[in-house]
């Protein structure tokens, strides 16, 4: 089983140049491979919605 913390997801987006506070994102139910849509709280009522693909190394 995998389970994506958001730490590994933050580190993802900071090497894309993209900077999230990781309290900002909320927690996916990410608990093996495969595509998941993951929504960040931009501001009180706006969100962002990325789409993440989960892969074997």
């Amino acid at each position: 089983m995998v389970q994506l913390q958001i730490w590994i997801l933050k580190k993802a987006l900071d090497e894309k140049g993209i900077e999230v506070d990781k309290k900002k994102i909320d927690k996916a139910d990410i608990d093996s491979l495969g595509s998941y849509e993951v929504t960040i709280k931009l501001y009180q009522q706006i969100s962002a919605k990325l789409k993440v693909n989960v892969e074997a190394e």
